[in-house]
């Protein structure tokens, strides 16, 4: 196949896309960190180091329960 397919482009065939090779090669060597915008503290928390109460304990040990009785008990009773 040698026509070339504008709308697959593989990886390894940048030299058929319109783009300047120089700023290409730039672009692929960028090391440096500044991207324009100052970080900010994040209020984000990820999951393992948020609080939770024994409520929500409570709720996630119910859901555990139910997902094992679907998962074990259901076929057991069907076969």
């Amino acid at each position: 196949m040698d026509d070339h397919d504008d709308q697959h482009v593989d990886a390894d065939d940048s030299e058929h896309l319109d783009v300047d090779q120089d700023e290409y090669a730039e672009m692929d060597d960028h090391t440096d960190d500044i991207h324009g915008h100052e970080a900010v503290e994040m209020d984000r928390v990820t999951s393992p180091m948020q609080e939770f109460s024994s409520s929500q304990v409570g709720i996630g040990l119910a859901v555990l329960v139910v997902g094992l009785a679907v998962a074990f008990a259901l076929p057991l009773i069907a076969a």
